[in-house]
């Protein structure tokens, strides 16, 4: 089984998880134990073409909704397999609609009333290395999420974002994802959960020499109030 990458978190009773799945097909079995454990899940990295949908379908028990979008056309044939987003939501999560806004960005919303919509954004972002190709798509990707944060901000509408944005904000290297990601919260006055509530592990990612916490859970103001 590939080692993944995953972050778990409880809101409202509902658990909420995203993870870096590296290959769906080698992992089906480990991923049908924990979808059939959460409400919520945000699957990246998933390798599958869109005609490859069925894969997924074929472990989901019948009380699961699934939104797929994959990065790969069907013309795809040869190279490392890449990217994919999914969603897995409880079918009794009020009335759902999701878009997917880039390969790295998708939003479900939760229909909850009337007047009242949360949103969850789904995010993985791309390692910079010194890459300045890298690390322009990456401020990029920043700035549609803090666009993104901003509306919801404005409608008064409930709003978290988890995923992996590669960047460590309490990491004290000269990494650029970090720089990047410290200015996003800056700017955007958004609330990382995990300085909310203590934490079991301070990591998200593990190599066996190098610890850092990669994935994240944001909130707005609105979401941080709601019961």
């Amino acid at each position: 089984m590939i080692i993944t990458e995953q972050n778990t978190t409880i809101i409202n009773n509902r658990k909420i998880l995203n993870l870096k799945v590296n290959n769906f097909k080698a992992n089906s079995q480990y991923l049908k134990e924990i979808i059939e454990s959460n409400d919520i899940i945000y699957l990246n990295e998933l390798w599958l073409h869109q005609s490859e949908e069925k894969v997924i379908k074929d472990i989901l028990p019948i009380n699961k909704l699934l939104y797929f979008k994959s990065s790969m056309d069907d013309s795809y044939k040869r190279g490392r397999p890449f990217g994919g987003q999914a969603w897995i939501v409880n079918s009794n999560l009020y009335k759902q609609s999701i878009n997917f806004i880039s390969d790295n960005i998708s939003e479900l919303t939760f229909h909850c009333t009337s007047n009242y919509k949360l949103k969850i954004i789904g995010v993985y972002l791309p390692q910079v290395n010194g890459d300045v190709v890298r690390l322009t798509e990456y401020s990029s990707l920043l700035k549609i999420i803090s666009t993104l944060i901003s509306v919801d901000y404005f409608n008064r509408e409930a709003m978290l974002c988890i995923g992996d944005f590669n960047a460590d904000p309490n990491r004290l290297t000269a990494n650029k994802n970090d720089f990047e990601f410290r200015n996003f919260l800056t700017k955007t006055s958004a609330t990382l959960i995990s300085q909310l509530f203590t934490q079991r592990a301070g990591y998200t990612y593990n190599n066996g020499n190098h610890f850092a916490h990669l994935d994240h859970v944001i909130c707005n103001g609105s979401a941080n109030q709601t019961e």
